[in-house]
């Protein structure tokens, strides 16, 4: 049996004159030393119970697991997660110290050991561990009172919660904080932000010149630095009484539920951001707002990380030193318990978004730049924006808020001027097109709120809330402003309505992109979804889009083929149109015609014929093809086949001598045949037609510049098909300024290519057959899965596990590859 655990302690490191040092000299002070040259190691003599240590010292750079992993699995363990760490280092840099904080280590040693500072080290660890049992365990079960004797007074120290007990009260039966019906918020105040009795304090009148929050374009304009009250009620006031402030001031209700725990959830509901909402929490409690933290301000072994995570606290010194803590608000009574037993230690109201950069990623000064999970966090906008919502927001305050109104006459040559400089309006769309072409973003959305008008991009295939603009009534003028831009009739707004933008045609400096407009009804205004085609693009060669070699030798076979027709199918935006272009491109040469009929044209290829279909004059994508048939083609390509008629043209086509490439919306490459039969192409025109239908996906690409390294776990290595004991390697996203924190930065392709042989031309005939027996066929003849080529690109560190299966279903049944189990 191990000796008791508070002199035990558990040391990770591979030199062996390093570990005869820290040995040496932790026996001589009495504790008991157990050693492991590396992770694995370690965690087999925990797992036997060989060790049950009150410490321990990890070096960070260890062989095959990193100490940084060590550490992880060690927090994943219920029975782990309470052994404070300390780690081994070359250097305390403040990269590793908020790493350090994010994985819950203690403290940091630096090499060479010096013996005062192991000791110290040591002994503040075993009393991190001392605070953490006393304030997360709870105290043993007392003998029942003896009734004949009188009964003890009780202590008055609160008692201490469990560690599991703190993270799961909320899922206990009694359910989390109940939400406060309307009814029971009957003190409105008179002002904004203002407390339950009515009356503005004295210290949040102090607050409130010094936090304006801009809420025409969601910019918050304060100072990076650390706000003081000066009332003495600091942190005082109740919860209802803020939920009454802020409807009061932003005049609108809160969304039925309203809790402590989703209050952040309510900010684009409020059409504020969240950095504007903890400054108002901020304003009412009379608790500072902080706006920044420094990595190296971070406090270690404070509280335990999964508290810290599942509360959003971050311990940090001030800097004069002092204890203070960081919470988004102040009314949740498990932090308020474990905040309490820190006499001295200040409160300071947080921006989640700010609290959440410090677990998730790298240095992130600004919540702006944070992954923030379920919290909005709308970036700050440009100075010239703000210049410009100023102007617009004196032209168009009045605006009768009605999507009926009609424009003013003189709005009309102010919306068609082509400088930039001529009107507000017209400068505001051109910034937003420029802002998301500098950003990569491939879409723009303009939502109307009854609030606000909220813009979106689409960012590496997410969206991003960016801009929230005021008065609503700005979504009139916006849409007109782009209707001009696309050709598109201004006053219909009962209809949807499609076209194009040039933007070279309105913006002399702007970049040289074309968009594809399209334009909704919607409850408040019409919505705006602009697809940005950069022009300066040139088609990317095959290789470049993440296609497997293996599939690519396959895919280069069959393009070779003078006659039969291609499929690619997938969802919109899984960058189907972007493969036949490189396909085009590879087959573009003098001596072949190729004919393309698309909807729209979105790259101007050479030596190609590109025809945009125009279906209310009657072109559509069946009439096209029909002509192309008398031009003499060779390759054709038919942007999608929406209908039984392009169907039947397009067999036809491919069966008549002539290579024809196209797109469906289908889920993958066997239901794509189904699908054709379903159109009424019967299964003997189907077999000799379909050459290759290629099935494919858009997954996000890890950051190479900030990707981090980590050892699987046991059920990433089953989602793997690996064995248990198998050693493997994957990445996860980090976050830098190369990739805005995201830790993505562009995005790869995903693929499952079929090549329909005789067996399965056969058995699509048979009665009875599906998509899922042709599947399983397809596998059996050899075919890679979008699932296994997905866990493919995982496993070389081009993209991660949760974003895989973020964007790829697994397969029903164990469709592994024979080259995948043979491990090549």
């Amino acid at each position: 049996m191990p000796t008791s655990t508070t002199r035990q302690i558990l040391i990770v490191e591979d030199s062996p004159d390093t570990v005869a040092i820290l040995q040496a000299v932790l026996q001589k002070a009495g504790y008991t030393v157990h050693t492991a040259e590396d992770g694995r190691r370690a965690l087999e003599m925990l797992r036997q119970r060989k060790v049950d240590p009150g410490m321990a010292i990890l070096d960070i750079q260890l062989p095959g697991m990193s100490g940084y992993e060590l550490c992880e699995e060690l927090q994943a363990h219920s029975d782990w997660a309470m052994i404070p760490v300390v780690f081994l280092t070359g250097s305390e840099q403040r990269e590793n110290r908020l790493r350090a904080f994010q994985l819950g280590a203690v403290g940091f040693l630096n090499k060479p050991v010096i013996s005062e500072s192991l000791l110290e080290q040591v002994q503040k660890a075993f009393e991190v561990r001392r605070q953490w049992m006393e304030s997360f365990t709870p105290e043993p079960v007392s003998e029942a009172p003896d009734p004949d004797q009188p009964e003890k007074p009780r202590a008055s120290r609160t008692q201490p919660l469990a560690l599991e007990q703190v993270l799961q009260r909320q899922a206990a039966s009694t359910g989390p904080l109940p939400p406060i019906p309307a009814r029971q918020i009957q003190a409105r105040s008179t002002g904004p932000l203002q407390a339950t009795s009515g009356q503005l304090r004295p210290d949040v009148q102090n607050q409130l010149p010094i936090h304006v929050p801009d809420t025409r374009t969601g910019a918050l304009r304060a100072h990076d630095a650390v706000t003081h009250p000066t009332g003495a009620n600091a942190g005082q006031g109740s919860f209802a009484g803020l939920v009454t402030a802020l409807s009061d001031e932003l005049g609108k209700e809160p969304l039925p539920g309203i809790a402590p725990e989703t209050l952040y959830d309510q900010a684009l509901h409020w059409a504020v951001t969240s950095g504007d909402l903890a400054a108002k929490v901020a304003s009412y409690t009379g608790l500072p707002l902080l706006h920044a933290i420094q990595p190296e301000q971070v406090r270690l072994g404070v509280l335990p990380v999964p508290f810290c995570r599942k509360y959003q606290v971050v311990p940090f010194s001030t800097h004069d030193q002092q204890l203070a803590f960081a919470i988004p608000h102040p009314f949740l009574l498990e932090v308020n318990d474990v905040i309490r037993r820190y006499p001295g230690a200040v409160r300071y109201i947080a921006d989640p978004a700010l609290i959440l950069s410090l677990f998730e990623g790298g240095e992130i000064r600004k919540p702006q730049a944070a992954r923030t999970g379920n919290v909005p966090a709308v970036p700050t906008a440009l100075p010239e924006m703000s210049e410009l919502m100023d102007e617009l927001q004196t032209r168009y305050a009045n605006v009768v808020e009605e999507i009926t109104t009609p424009l003013e006459a003189e709005e009309l040559p102010e919306l068609e001027g082509a400088s930039a400089s001529d009107a507000p309006m017209i400068r505001l769309v051109n910034q937003l097109i420029d802002e998301a072409y500098r950003l990569r973003a491939s879409d723009i959305h303009i939502d109307p709120w009854e609030e606000a008008v909220l813009v979106r991009y689409r960012i590496d295939g997410n969206l991003k809330d960016m801009h929230v603009l005021k008065p609503p009534s700005l979504i009139q003028p916006m849409v007109a402003r782009i209707k001009i831009m696309a050709n598109l009739n201004i006053s219909e707004r009962r209809l949807p309505q499609d076209g194009r933008i040039v933007f070279k045609h309105f913006s002399r400096k702007g970049p040289d992109v074309d968009l594809r407009v399209a334009t909704s009804p919607m409850n408040f205004g019409e919505k705006v979804v602009m697809r940005l085609l950069d022009k300066q693009k040139t088609t990317l060669p095959l290789e470049a889009l993440g296609i497997s070699a293996r599939n690519l030798e396959l895919y280069r076979l069959v393009l070779k083929s003078p006659y039969g027709m291609i499929l690619h199918v997938g969802p919109t935006g899984s960058g189907k149109s972007m493969t036949l272009y490189s396909a085009l491109n590879e087959l573009s040469r003098p001596d072949i015609n190729i004919m393309t009929a698309e909807d729209p044209i979105e790259y101007t290829l050479p030596r190609i014929n590109q025809l945009q279909v125009h279906p209310e004059i009657g072109l559509t994508f069946a009439r096209a093809l029909r002509a192309y048939l008398r031009q003499d083609p060779d390759v054709i390509l038919v942007g999608e086949i929406r209908d039984g008629e392009t169907a039947h043209i397009a067999v036809e086509a491919a069966l008549t001598g002539h290579l024809l490439l196209s797109t469906l919306h289908t889920n993958d490459a066997p239901s794509t045949l189904m699908r054709l039969l379903e159109m009424g192409i019967e299964p003997f025109m189907i077999s000799p037609s379909v050459l290759m239908i290629c099935a494919q996906r858009l997954v996000r690409r890890l950051c190479t510049r900030c990707r981090e390294p980590y050892a699987a776990t046991p059920l990433e290595k089953r989602q793997l098909g690996l064995y248990n004991d198998t050693r493997q390697t994957l990445y996860r996203p980090g976050g830098c300024e190369h990739c805005g924190g995201e830790g993505y930065y562009g995005r790869v392709g995903v693929h499952e290519l079929m090549v329909p042989n005789e067996r399965l031309r056969t058995a699509l005939a048979e009665p009875g057959m599906n998509s899922e027996k042709l599947k399983r066929m397809a596998v059996f003849e050899g075919m890679t899965t979008l699932y296994w080529d997905a866990m493919d690109k995982v496993r070389q560190g081009l993209t991660s596990v949760s974003e895989a299966l973020a964007k790829v279903q697994p397969d029903e049944f164990d469709s592994r590859p024979s080259w995948w189990q043979q491990g090549n």
